[in-house]
């Protein structure tokens, strides 16, 4: 039998595949990769103004090993701050995870220290102060870098290359100490 009434049609099950879609990122956590670049730059930036000021006056005058490469600090701190920089940056991509926080808060402390190395060793020209500060530098650089392998084994093995110069600055800050500076 025809009839003029539409025939009312069974529903079909359809499946959708699509990726999940992120949340929109609020204000503060857009700004998160900026600040830890801009952080980073900011910090060397003003590490290359305090050095070569004493760089000319105080620094030759100091008793240093024959070992320590004057010609090597210009162009290892900006490599070293660039890897630190890509190093949080993978740490912050993964803000997801509960370690992050206490990750990024050690960097940052880092970072402050290190200013704080920079100014009480270059800028007050105190080895003693320096080699002090480098030494809290030296912990919070390995605590760091242990968070940073916690979350990523590359933003840890980025943070190698700033823990092995540390090392070096310690040790280097040290024999100035030992003769004299």
């Amino acid at each position: 039998m025809l009839s003029d009434e539409p025939k009312e049609e069974e529903p079909v099950a359809t499946i959708t595949l699509h990726r999940p879609v992120r949340a929109r990122e609020t204000d503060w956590e857009q700004w998160g990769l900026p600040i830890i670049v801009g952080g980073c730059a900011l910090i060397a930036l003003i590490g290359a103004v305090v050095y070569p000021r004493t760089a000319e006056l105080w620094h030759p005058m100091l008793a240093r090993p024959d070992w320590v490469p004057d010609w090597a600090f210009g162009p290892v701190w900006p490599a070293v701050y660039a890897a630190m920089a890509a190093a949080a940056s993978f740490v912050w991509r993964a803000r997801e995870r509960e370690e992050v926080c206490f990750a990024l808060s050690a960097f940052g402390v880092l970072l402050v220290v290190n200013l704080v190395w920079c100014v009480s060793f270059f800028a007050l020209q105190s080895a003693l102060l320096g080699f002090l500060t480098v030494c809290v530098m030296w912990v919070l650089t390995a605590v760091a870098t242990a968070e940073f392998f916690r979350v990523s084994r590359t933003a840890g093995a980025l943070m190698l290359p700033f823990c092995t110069w540390v090392t070096f600055a310690a040790v280097a800050n040290a024999a100035i100490l030992i003769l004299g500076g």
